[in-house]
């Protein structure tokens, strides 16, 4: 499965800018990763507006993790 498959079952699109960032996390994993939050913190950028999704579908393969307005000089 690849990256439009899964951003269309939760209906997005992948955009492409710099800033915008992106995991696909197996189902299974997905609400583990969710406890490693704060060492991700360092990487986004406090002077511009900031968006986290965190998308989840029990019954889809994967989980998808957004975040809009890194850092971007990483």
């Amino acid at each position: 499965m690849d990256r439009e498959e899964v951003f269309a079952h939760y209906g997005k699109t992948c955009p492409k800018e710099n800033g915008f960032g992106y995991g696909l996390w197996p189902r299974e994993k997905a609400m583990e990763n969710l406890k490693e939050l704060p060492e991700f913190l360092p990487y986004l950028n406090p002077k511009k507006k900031i968006r986290i999704t965190f998308d989840y579908d029990p019954d889809f393969p994967f989980a998808l993790f957004t975040t809009e307005n890194l850092r971007e000089d990483d």
